[in-house]
């Protein structure tokens, strides 16, 4: 193209770094924001969010933030996206003081917090156990008129029956029925986890005995917090799974022990040969 005289603009250059992003090319799109920056044309949102969301992907959270801290010093237009993927990334980080630092940001720049800002923030809180500050910043959402989503959800139910609350895990799913969510199998599936790592296997042999719908990866979840527990739950599933006949899922659940490196006993082999015989 500039060989032929032609010289490229704003939408050919983002074309050619978004192009470069989705290819995992991080340098290759750097250079390029950079030949375009010098040439004159200005930058603009979506090319950034580009760059931060590929530097993200790639595991350079760190990067990605030091990143928007130059785009904003540097006094290029920042739009809600941007703020997105960069307090997404901090609260990855534990840097949730700087996140809400970033959430005063945008509201004093008259940008309207939405549920993505909301919910990055409660899983941050969840991630580093502090669940009290989780509900307040979920309380403070719904105060604020923005409706958790199931997503939102999904998030806080991870986290309280992953420290064992298993009431208010139920709480939550009342909640969710009463803004009129469906739980899906992600929040099933993130109650047994949680319950199980939390120690409470019964409980969650429970949970998963109410589901009137259970699908495999119900049985998956049941399986893996089993196996990352111990493995004499692994063996009552297995059993109760041939007594109702549902061998494919035994057979399942005999493969992901072998995942985690977790060796059935020759009592579950016995018990499967038998449902077979």
């Amino acid at each position: 193209m500039v060989n032929e005289g032609v010289a490229p603009d704003v939408y050919i250059y983002g074309a050619l770094i978004h192009a470069y992003c989705k290819a995992r090319n991080l340098l290759q799109a750097l250079t390029l924001h950079n030949d375009m920056v010098s040439n004159g044309i200005k930058t603009n949102c979506v090319i950034l969010s580009s760059i931060l969301q590929c530097m993200c992907e790639m595991g350079m959270v760190s990067e990605a933030v030091g990143q928007f801290k130059e785009f904003r010093d540097s006094g290029i237009f920042l739009d809600k996206v941007l703020y997105n993927i960069v307090v997404d990334a901090l609260c990855k980080l534990g840097k949730l003081e700087e996140a809400m630092e970033l959430l005063n940001e945008m509201e004093g720049r008259h940008v309207s917090l939405d549920v993505v800002n909301y919910t990055s923030l409660i899983d941050g809180y969840c991630l580093q156990g502090k669940l009290a500050d989780a509900k307040n910043i979920f309380h403070k959402m719904k105060e604020k008129g923005v409706e958790p989503d199931i997503i939102t959800y999904n998030v806080l139910v991870g986290g309280f029956s992953r420290n064992g609350l298993a009431e208010d895990t139920l709480e939550l799913l009342d909640c969710m029925e009463t803004q009129g969510l469906k739980p899906n199998s992600t929040t099933h599936n993130r109650i047994i986890e949680g319950l199980c790592m939390a120690g409470k296997l019964k409980e969650a042999e429970a949970f998963l005995k109410t589901l009137e719908d259970k699908c495999l990866e119900n049985y998956s979840a049941m399986v893996d917090g089993c196996c990352k527990v111990k493995k004499n739950s692994c063996c009552k599933l297995l059993s109760s799974l041939c007594l109702e006949r549902e061998y494919e899922k035994a057979i399942t659940l005999l493969r992901r022990m072998l995942t985690f490196n977790v060796e059935p006993s020759h009592i579950m082999y016995a018990k499967l040969i038998d449902a077979f015989w």
